[in-house]
């Protein structure tokens, strides 16, 4: 006589809605640290524009023509392209409503840059203004209204 058992092969079908339980509460776990660490990357990356990528390009327009350029950051693409300082590259654009900007100064010898963050970053602490809407009033780059829980970091040169 043959043994049952040895003639089934396979999972169960408890066995399978088990696994697919397990399978989606550890996704459902997972899934918002995840989504959390690239947001985290993405300021990272406008943290980085800001304080190191276009301050380089902005004194490289300085050194060309003895000023910063004017208007905001919508007119400062073309003022760089302009003057051959971007090597093609481009400036950052703005995802997803988190905004660069850009002010000069008095006379055009100085700037300030800024961008809006999606989460609460440490790098906050050192921005020249550490602001936190809508706790404190905002001066960077002349924006007056945010909404609630944004970040903005600033710097000037």
């Amino acid at each position: 006589m043959k043994n049952r058992k040895n003639l089934t092969k396979g999972f169960t079908l408890i066995e399978m809605i088990v696994v697919i339980s397990l399978i989606g509460i550890l996704m459902g776990v997972a899934f918002p640290q995840f989504t959390k660490f690239l947001a985290v990357g993405r300021d990272t990356k406008r943290i980085s524009d800001v304080s190191r990528v276009v301050p380089g390009y902005l004194e490289l327009y300085f050194n060309q023509n003895g000023y910063y350029p004017t208007g905001g950051w919508n007119g400062l693409t073309e003022k760089l392209d302009g003057a051959d300082v971007l090597g093609g590259k481009g400036l950052p654009k703005a995802v997803g409503g988190y905004d660069y900007f850009y002010c000069p100064g008095t006379n055009n010898f100085t700037y300030t840059l800024g961008v809006k963050l999606e989460t609460k970053n440490k790098a906050l602490e050192d921005s020249i203004n550490d602001v936190t809407c809508p706790e404190s009033s905002l001066t960077c780059c002349d924006i007056t209204t945010c909404a609630s829980n944004d970040y903005i970091y600033c710097v000037q040169p």
